[in-house]
């Protein structure tokens, strides 16, 4: 199909926008929200009937090219009550309800037959061939014959791949074409309806929105024949078969590629991929706990900085660096301004200055991207490690992953987070640390891959400042905690040991040591690893800065895994030589000798009661079965002790009932305690008064509720402590809509019109 520019429109349902093109222009959307018409900026040429032809050729690609199956919907008793569709995407779902809109139904396929009803008559085309899509090739076509027996070739794709293989492409793409010479007033109508495309498609892009373009070519029968012989020989060899799987220059793709060309454009549409609630907000908090935040995305570069906007990543205040391959730049220039940029952060530096004021902004193409990687990346890591937003256009599946890649391998100690929603975000979020996917929309590829799977992005707020710092917390403490009352119980029979000319004598009872992590402090650490938060969960999304503990490593480091050990190995001397010279020495204060095993099960009820007290400590919500089991766990000692004795356990011969019922093993447990603890309350209360941390002002506040004027201070502290005053109240900005349903013949006679009136 072939004829002049037109005015489109979008289907009832479909969230979309039409404009000029080469066959008139239609909608897109995801099928949920409202349509906007397009404008007719394409010059006079055809008319009134051509247009329409035009459109007819336009709005039968929208319903043949694609993959989508109707299936049936049942009620209970298994009876049909209507049918909805299963596409790979809502694109292409919102492509066919545009046509159901506009009379042009798809009512199923039958093997390679599609049959669509097309203003009541129903008609059946036969797909030929299906040429796939993939992130490599960008487009999409299939080889259709006609009821008529014409066959014709309906590709679809990216503005980059499809005007290059067009006969004749915009003037700005000139050198792109493929080289058919076309002359007269069909070369003059095609060369300005690409024109008025392109330049509706870089307004579409700066209102945000997603582009594809149409194209098609009529094929001649003894054309394709040769061509079918040839491909279907291709796809019938292994190795070519083989290279396609490894990704290597192959013979399949080369006769597609092939065929692709000589389109003449038809149209252009352009979808409106509404950002979820909260995406902005989202954005902000992650950026204000100090995430470095670069987004990777398919979009052409208007589209990518629209959004990039839209979401907050980017804003007017920053330095913007753009490097894209256009008429008048090539990627090798681009290399060059990134190797420049690199110069002045190096001079910046070794002046002593920070971080680029104001702050960069960096938007890099595919181009672009793959000469940086290959070329100079290293200084393209250290420009976006400078820059305080990052976004990368049109990029590949491959080279998602490759950035990740390069920011794990090039940035010390970094920890990577990928976030996506469709199946070319797979690569990206397997080679992250920590892989995130979104079940939308574009089916659950990426949720199947990822570590997590959340319903929308702002759920990620939650998943990293609340839970993300509140299981950071609780992971540190237990391994420190693990440590700690561990050694305390092997130091304190290490000592016994030193003091028995190393016999190797043991003074705890066998199943007493058995049972220590399991039984007597196994169970109070699970409900506080599971179930502690030191700060509320509103509280730690009011202050992103919370979440920098866990970067900055404040929770688990080495001096405080250290400081665990040391404060265990003190406690340890601490239990058993009180116990010794109170109990056991010959000028003892007690004057008496007790056996063995009771001087270990004297330093065992310290360890456990100690060990739960220090647990206590470090709890900052003790709910009330926390309490409750702590007590149950110190309980079941003496309860078990006696057990030992009731069978004679490693030869007591009752020695725990006597034990338990003297009044100098109390005295002297409840010194050792004493002592242990007094350091314990100290370093506690120095450390919340003198080396007061913001975590505490937050618990201040908590606290502070029923003083008003108190919890008021407080939170005005907070906000200028933490810079975030008043950033709960931002009025966004939302994309540019548009309104108004078109039927083709409005369209058609809207063209007409306006040829007598330019001005519209």
């Amino acid at each position: 199909g072939g004829g002049g520019g037109g005015g489109g429109g979008g289907g009832r349902g479909s969230k979309a926008r039409g404009g000029s093109g080469g066959g008139g222009t239609g909608g897109t959307g995801d099928g949920r929200s409202k349509v906007a018409g397009g404008s007719t900026d394409a010059p006079a040429g055809p008319s009134r009937a051509a247009q329409r032809a035009a459109l007819h050729d336009f709005l039968l690609h929208l319903c043949l090219n694609h993959t989508v199956v109707p299936e049936t919907i049942r009620d209970a008793e298994g009876r049909p009550v209507g049918r909805q569709l299963s596409a790979s995407s809502p694109d292409e779902e919102a492509f066919v309800n545009l046509g159901t809109y506009f009379g042009y139904e798809f009512v199923g396929r039958t093997g390679a037959v599609v049959s669509l009803r097309v203003r009541g008559r129903v008609e059946k085309y036969k797909v030929l061939h299906i040429l796939p899509y993939n992130q490599v090739r960008k487009r999409m076509s299939v080889i259709v014959q006609h009821p008529d027996g014409r066959v014709v070739l309906y590709c679809k794709g990216a503005d980059s791949v499809v005007f290059p293989r067009t006969r004749i492409p915009p003037d700005d793409l000139r050198e792109e074409g493929d080289g058919v010479e076309v002359r007269g007033d069909a070369a003059e109508r095609e060369r300005g309806v690409a024109n008025a495309t392109l330049e509706q498609l870089a307004d579409w892009g700066n209102d945000g929105l997603r582009t594809l373009c149409f194209a098609a070519r009529a094929m001649r029968a003894d054309e394709f024949a040769a061509w079918n012989d040839k491909y279907e020989a291709a796809r019938a060899d292994v190795r070519a078969i083989a290279a396609r799987k490894a990704g290597r220059p192959n013979a399949i793709d080369d006769l597609m590629d092939a065929v692709e060309r000589h389109l003449v454009l038809q149209g252009a549409t352009a979808n409106e991929d509404r950002l979820q609630p909260g995406v902005p907000e989202t954005i902000a908090k992650l950026g204000e706990a100090g995430l470095s935040i670069w987004m990777l995305t398919g979009d052409k570069l208007e589209t990518a900085v629209n959004i990039g906007f839209a979401t907050m990543l980017l804003q007017d205040h920053m330095e913007r660096h753009t490097l894209a391959v256009s008429p008048t730049a090539t990627a090798r220039q681009g290399a060059e301004r990134l190797l420049a940029l690199a110069a002045r952060l190096t001079e910046a530096r070794e002046a002593g200055s920070g971080a680029p004021s104001p702050p960069w902004a960096l938007v890099i193409d595919d181009k672009c991207l793959d000469y940086a990687l290959a070329k100079v990346p290293e200084e393209l890591l250290a420009v976006a490690s400078a820059c305080a937003a990052v976004v990368c256009c049109r990029a590949r599946p491959d080279q998602k992953a490759q950035m990740v890649r390069l920011i794990k391998r090039g940035v010390a100690r970094s920890r990577t987070l990928a976030i996506g929603d469709g199946a070319n975000d797979v690569d990206m979020i397997q080679e992250a640390h920590v892989g995130v996917g979104i079940v939308g929309a574009e089916g659950v590829q990426a949720a199947n891959a990822a570590d997590f799977a959340i319903g929308r992005f702002h759920f990620l707020q939650r998943l990293l400042l609340v839970h993300g710092r509140w299981n950071y917390r609780r992971m540190a403490k237990l391994v420190c905690y693990m440590f700690y009352k561990n050694i305390v119980l092997v130091l304190a029979q290490y000592w016994f040991t030193s003091f028995t000319g190393w016999s190797g004598q043991k003074f705890y009872v066998e199943l007493a040591i058995q049972a220590f992590n399991v039984t007597y402090t196994g169970l109070p650490v699970m409900i506080v690893t599971s179930t502690d938060q030191d700060v509320t969960a509103d509280q730690a999304l009011r202050y992103p800065q919370l979440y920098e503990d866990g970067p900055k490593q404040r929770s688990f480091n080495p001096r405080i895994f250290w400081g665990w050990v040391l404060e265990a190995v003190l406690q340890s001397i601490i239990f058993y030589y009180i116990s010794y010279l109170s109990w056991v020495a010959p000028d003892s204060i007690f004057g008496t000798t007790p056996y063995i095993y009771q001087l270990g099960a004297l330093s065992m009820s310290a360890v456990i009661v100690v060990a739960s007290l220090r647990l206590a400590f470090e709890t900052h919500v003790h709910h009330w079965f926390f309490s409750v089991w702590v007590f149950l766990s110190c309980l079941s000692w003496p309860v078990s002790a006696f057990v030992f004795d009731k069978f004679n356990a490693d030869n007591m011969g009752g020695g725990f009932s006597r034990v338990f019922f003297d009044g100098a093993f109390w005295f002297t447990l409840l010194l050792i305690v004493a002592v242990a603890v007094f350091r314990i309350v100290c370093w506690k209360v120095y450390k919340r008064y003198f080396r007061t941390e913001f975590r505490h002002l937050v618990q201040e506040a908590t606290l502070c509720v029923s003083d008003e004027r108190e919890a008021g201070r407080l939170h005005l502290k907070l906000d200028r402590y933490s810079g975030v005053e008043g950033a709960g109240d931002v009025e966004l900005t939302p994309l540019k809509h548009g309104g108004g349903l078109a039927d083709v013949d409005d369209i058609a006679l809207d063209f007409d019109e306006s040829k007598a009136h330019p001005h519209r």
